[in-house]
């Protein structure tokens, strides 16, 4: 059995993002993104075709760091789920308005 959980928040009182994850109940990681490190936000949207021939969507929320320069995938909201272009768009907004109060 396999699990993964991944969860995101945005402290601005601490003026980073924090990012915890577990995996097989047991194994957990904390990184800390301190705001001055993003140089920028991206976001990205693909598709694939699923075994029915439908036409499935993942945008994603891509951080731009610096020192050292890296990529490094805050979300993907995967299309099918409930309202997941919706949910995108306000954890885009949200990140944003976060990021310009530094």
């Amino acid at each position: 059995l396999w699990s993964f959980d991944k969860t995101v928040e945005i402290d601005r009182t601490q003026r980073v993002i924090r990012i915890a994850s577990r995996s097989f109940w047991f194994v957990n990681s904390t990184k800390d993104i301190p705001f001055g490190r993003i140089r920028s936000v991206e976001t990205k949207a693909s598709s694939e075709k699923d075994k029915m021939g439908r036409e499935r969507f993942t945008y994603s929320i891509v951080l731009l760091l610096e020192d050292p320069r890296e990529k490094f995938t805050l979300i993907n909201f995967k299309d099918g789920l409930t309202s997941s272009e919706t949910a995108f768009q306000e954890y885009f907004d949200l990140l944003n308005a976060s990021l310009k109060k530094r």
